[in-house]
């Protein structure tokens, strides 16, 4: 195969001396091929010389390097036998004529390119272009990564994102993008792939799949059970490591007020105490009732009616007191036993004149003797 090379050199260079410093090789993989040539006389214009190349004929889509002092460039030999640029160089070079190897075209940015490099890549061992390939499909190792759409890599010969971890396909457009954490937009479309771990896209944004039920753990950019009552918690991220309304307190989940709030075991709240003859849950028991009252009948109440009364001031329940006992004047006569009342902070009869007191069962009974006038 013969091939015509046109030179563009400067008069100053049209030495002898530098144009008998001139090769041609044919690069095919790791060998070299020198190629025979031959000067003929210029034009006449004297800034130009031509040069008869005799390459092998199985030469063609190889690289062409042509050397002479000053001067290097690679080409490549084109179907029809003429020398052409090669994928990626300028299609403005000193070398004529000024095309792309077959089937590269001149792009509008003066460079040699696949007709549609944005769904194309160019392969040189069968020197063609041939379609990219998207996620999970087969691509070609030893091209690299632009066998591949987009940002994708070719890795272990199958397109893939860069960092798996932490980007999803997107297969509208055939790229790798930003996988979203907690509360970030995400693809309604491409589905839950768009947000980290766990998580769930939903109307958009990124959430836990059961928010009343589960907590987003920023370390970890996942979701995770939420811990219920007397449950190890992390103070680290907060009360939304707890169910409902309990907070996160040394690492452990409790009610934010124990002493006026009780853990209700069925909703897994924290709910206020009953105080004396509220409703009260006999299914969860007397902690659900102040100090040391007892939940009867869905009903707070004193654990010994007949021997305690109800102190509101202190919501608790307290032993009544007998006959010359102290009782309490500001809660009145429930605090003695019986019929007695609380005068002056002390049990006493109602009527101590007309009552005694009888302590076998703390009570006030009237007298049974008469008081008689007698006259002399």
């Amino acid at each position: 195969m013969f091939l015509l090379v046109f030179l563009r050199y400067q008069l100053v260079l049209l030495q002898t001396k530098y144009i008998n410093n001139f090769a041609v090789d044919v690069i095919a993989g790791s060998k070299v091929f020198r190629c025979k040539y031959s000067r003929v006389r210029n034009r006449g214009d004297n800034l130009s010389y031509y040069l008869e190349v005799n390459c092998a004929s199985n030469t063609v889509g190889k690289e062409l390097k042509i050397s002479a002092d000053y001067f290097t460039s690679l080409c490549e030999l084109d179907v029809n036998g003429t020398l052409a640029n090669p994928y990626k160089a300028s299609c403005v070079t000193d070398i004529s004529p000024e095309e792309c190897i077959t089937p590269l075209n001149c792009s509008a940015d003066g460079f040699c390119e696949c007709e549609s490099p944005a769904t194309q890549f160019y392969n040189r061992d069968n020197n063609t272009c041939d379609a990219k390939n998207t996620y999970k499909e087969n691509c070609t190792t030893l091209v690299g990564d632009s066998t591949c759409f987009n940002n994708m890599v070719c890795v272990s010969d199958i397109c893939d994102c860069e960092f798996p971890v932490m980007q999803y396909n997107d297969p509208y457009d055939k790229s790798c993008k930003a996988i979203s954490t907690y509360n970030e937009n995400c693809s309604t479309l491409v589905g839950d792939s768009t947000c980290y771990n766990n998580m769930v896209c939903v109307s958009g944004i990124c959430d836990c799949e059961i928010p009343a039920m589960q907590y987003h753990d920023s370390d970890g950019k996942s979701c995770k059970a939420m811990k219920t009552y007397n449950e190890t918690c992390s103070t680290h991220i907060g009360d939304s490591t707890c169910y409902n309304n309990m907070v996160c307190v040394s690492d452990i989940c409790a009610c934010k007020i124990p002493a006026m709030e009780y853990h209700d075991i069925y909703d897994k709240s924290c709910k206020a105490i009953s105080t004396y003859k509220e409703n009260c849950s006999t299914l969860i028991g007397d902690s659900t009732c102040y100090n040391n009252m007892v939940c009867v009948s869905d009903i707070c109440d004193c654990e010994i009616p007949a021997m305690q009364y109800h102190d509101p001031y202190d919501k608790s329940c307290k032993a009544k007191s007998s006959y010359n006992e102290n009782c309490s004047t500001p809660v009145g006569d429930a605090s003695c036993y019986n019929n007695m009342v609380c005068v002056s902070g002390i049990c006493d009869c109602e009527i101590p004149a007309m009552q005694y007191h009888y302590p076998y069962d703390k009570s006030c009974k009237a007298s049974t003797y008469s008081w008689y006038t007698v006259v002399i």
